[in-house]
Order: structure tokens, then C-alpha cells, then sequence
């Protein structure tokens, strides 16, 4: 196989595997968010912290960015998070560690 045939052939898959990522994301919903591990803060209060919205599009992005903003408000020590799926719904499960004191 010439170098140029193996070139084509490799940016083809990377061509499918980027539009078979976006196509994954493409329509899903955030249906709900749940949190583990809350001490002191309301689920409410946890939601409003990291900027996610029940209903707004799903994405890997904007929930890294969550947890990111979660971690710098300074109010949690270990932000992690997992997510379900059920057709278009997406159900984001936090998993905090509070900062004590």
C-alpha cells in the first residue's frame, strides 16, 4: 500500500469517527441532574453553581466546564461526574467531595 493511499484511508476514519462523535451528541437533552455526596448545599444550589440547565443540549464540553466551575468556586475538594442515557435524555450524576469547614 503506497504512502498516499494509507494517508487518504487514515483521514477518511478520522473523518467518520469526528462525524459519528457529533452525530452521538446531536439532539440529546439534559433530562436531569443528580448529585452524590452533598454535606451542606442543596441539590438547587449545586445546579445553579456549575451553569448547567435541565432541558439545554448535552455536551462532554459544557459538563467538563461545569465540573471546572464547580472545583473553582472553591466549595468542593473532587468534582467527578458520569451520565445515563435513555434515547435523547441524558441524566448527569455529580459526584462530590464538599471542602470541610
Amino acid at each position: 500500500m503506497t504512502a498516499n493511499r494509507v494517508r487518504i484511508l487514515s483521514t477518511i476514519w478520522v473523518s467518520v469517527l469526528v462525524t459519528t462523535a457529533i452525530f452521538a451528541q446531536t439532539g440529546r437533552k439534559i433530562a436531569r441532574i443528580e448529585a452524590e455526596g452533598l454535606q451542606t448545599l442543596t441539590t438547587e444550589m449545586l445546579i445553579a453553581t456549575s451553569g448547567l440547565k435541565i432541558g439545554e443540549s448535552f455536551s462532554v464540553e459544557a459538563t467538563d466546564a461545569a465540573a471546572e466551575r464547580l472545583v473553582s468556586s472553591g466549595l468542593f475538594k473532587k468534582v467527578r461526574y458520569h451520565t445515563r442515557n435513555g434515547g435523547a435524555d441524558v441524566t448527569i450524576t455529580l459526584q462530590l467531595e464538599e471542602i470541610k469547614g
